[in-house]
C-alpha cells in the first residue's frame, strides 16, 4: 500500500510539474495572440519549435536513463552523488556543443540569421532549463519539493510576460522571462540537493561520464526522433506559409496538442520508475482503459466545439484553425497508448530497444510521407497534420506488437523454469 501510494503522490506531483511547463506557455497564448498578432506570434512559435530541438539534444534522454539508474541505486548516496555528477558534466559538455550549432545556424541560414537574436534567447532558457535535476527526484521518487519550488518559480515569470509584454515590438521578453524563471528554478533545486537529499559532486572518471552518454544515447535517439511529428511540422511551415497567419494557426493548434499529450505523460514518468523495480503490468492495463474512456470524450467535445473554443482561446483572428486542431486530435487519443507502453512497460521486459525502434521508424514514415507531399505538389497544413496522425498510429502498433512478444518470452522463460 505504502508503494502505492509513493507513486500515486509522484504521479500527481510530475502531473503537475509537466502540465506547468504546458499551462504557463499555454496560458500566454490567449495574451500574445492578441498583443503580437498572428504572423508576430508565429515567429514566436517557429523559435519555440527550434528551442524543442535543442532542449531534446540538451536533455539527451538523461530523464529516462539517469531516472532509472537512480532507481536501482537509491539507497546508495553515493552511487547516486556519482550518476548525478556524471550526468550534470554530460550536460555542460552538450551546452557547449549546442552553443556553436545554434551559432553557426544564425549567421549561416538566413532564416534564422533574419531574428538571430530570438533564438539565441531561446537557447539559453534550455541550456539554464535542462539543468534542474530532475531525472534526480525522479528517480528517488520523490518529486514534491522540486515540484512545488519550480511551479511557484515559473508562476511568478509568466506573470512577468504579461505585466510587461505591451506590444509586438517586445516578443524577445518571451524567452527572457522563461529564462529567468528556470534560473530561479535551477538554483533553488540545487540549494535542496546539497542541504536535505544528501546528494553532492563526486569525483567520477571520464569512462564513467561517457558511460553515462552512451547508455543515454539511445533514449536520445528516440525522443528526438519523435518531435518530427511536431517540430518539424512547424519548422516547414515556418518556410512553407512564411509571413502567413497559417503558420500562427497551426503554432495556437499544436500548444494545445502539446498540453493534451503533456498532460498524458506524467502518468507514463510516474510510473517507469515503479515498474522497473515491480513490473505490474495489470496495473498498466487499467491505466490504459481508464485513461483511453476519458481522452476520447474530451477529443470529442474539443472535435465538436473547436471553431468557438479556438476564438475564445486565442482570439476571432484564430477561428481558422479549427479545422486544424481537429486534424491533430487523434495524436492525443493515441498518446496514451503509445507512452505508457514504451519504457514504463517494454523496458522491464527486456524489449525497450523496440521503443527506440519503433519511434525512429516513425521518424523515418513522417519524412518519406512529407518527401511524397511534397513531390505531388499536395504539402499543405492539414495533409501533414493528417500524415502526423498516421505515424502515431504506426509508433503504436510497433510498441503493441513489442509488448505481446515480450510478454511471450517472459511466459516461456518461467515454465522452462519450473
Amino acid at each position: 500500500m505504502k508503494t502505492k501510494n509513493v507513486v500515486l503522490k509522484n504521479t500527481v506531483m510530475l502531473y503537475i510539474l509537466t502540465l506547468s511547463n504546458y499551462v504557463f506557455g499555454f496560458i500566454t497564448v490567449p495574451y500574445l495572440t492578441r498583443v503580437l498578432g498572428a504572423t508576430v506570434y508565429g515567429n514566436v512559435g517557429f523559435g519555440l519549435a527550434f528551442a524543442t530541438y535543442v532542449q531534446l539534444f540538451l536533455d539527451f534522454g538523461f530523464i529516462l536513463s539517469a531516472t532509472a539508474a537512480v532507481a536501482k541505486v537509491s539507497d546508495d548516496k553515493e552511487r547516486v552523488s556519482k550518476i548525478f555528477t556524471a550526468v550534470t558534466i554530460c550536460k555542460f559538455i552538450l551546452i557547449v556543443l549546442s552553443l556553436v550549432i545554434v551559432m553557426v545556424l544564425c549567421f549561416t541560414v538566413p532564416k534564422f540569421n533574419a531574428d538571430y537574436k530570438l533564438y539565441i534567447l531561446f537557447w539559453l532558457y534550455m541550456a539554464v532549463n535542462c539543468l534542474i535535476p530532475d531525472f534526480l527526484y525522479r528517480g528517488l521518487e520523490q518529486m514534491e519539493v522540486i515540484t512545488i519550488r519550480t511551479v511557484i518559480m515559473k508562476a511568478i515569470f509568466t506573470v512577468c510576460i504579461f505585466l510587461f509584454v505591451k506590444s509586438p515590438e517586445q516578443y524577445y521578453a518571451v524567452p527572457v522571462f522563461y529564462m529567468l524563471g528556470a534560473l530561479t528554478a535551477v538554483i533553488m533545486a540545487y540549494v535542496h540537493v546539497f542541504g536535505k537529499l544528501g546528494v553532492g559532486f563526486k569525483k567520477v572518471s571520464w569512462a564513467e561520464v561517457w558511460k553515462s552518454m552512451k547508455d543515454s544515447s539511445a533514449f536520445f535517439l528516440s525522443r528526438i526522433a519523435s518531435t518530427i511529428y511536431t517540430a518539424l511540422n512547424t519548422i516547414i511551415f515556418g518556410f512553407v506559409y512564411n509571413g502567413s497567419p497559417i503558420l500562427g494557426y497551426y503554432s495556437a493548434s499544436e500548444k494545445v496538442i502539446s498540453a493534451g499529450r503533456g498532460a498524458i505523460a506524467p502518468v507514463s514518468e510516474s510510473i517507469y520508475p515503479y515498474m522497473v523495480k515491480k513490473k505490474n503490468y495489470g496495473m498498466v492495463k487499467k491505466v490504459i482503459f481508464i485513461g483511453e474512456a476519458i481522452l476520447i470524450a474530451g477529443c470529442t467535445f474539443v472535435f465538436v466545439l473547436a471553431e468557438p473554443l479556438c476564438a475564445i482561446a486565442f482570439g476571432e483572428e484564430y477561428r481558422g484553425a479549427a479545422n486544424i486542431l481537429r486534424c491533430m486530435l487523434p495524436m492525443i487519443i493515441l498518446a496514451l497508448p503509445t507512452y505508457v507502453i514504451a519504457f514504463p512497460v517494454l523496458t522491464p521486459l527486456g524489449m525497450v530497444k523496440y521503443a527506440n525502434l519503433s519511434t525512429i521508424i516513425g521518424a523515418v514514415c513522417q519524412v518519406i510521407g512529407l518527401l511524397v507531399l511534397y513531390a505531388t505538389g499536395v504539402i499543405n497544413v492539414y495533409n501533414v497534420c493528417i500524415l502526423s496522425c498516421f505515424v502515431e498510429l504506426i509508433v503504436l502498433l510497433i510498441r503493441v506488437w513489442a509488448m505481446f512478444k515480450g510478454l511471450r518470452l517472459q511466459r516461456e522463460k518461467e515454465k522452462e523454469k519450473v
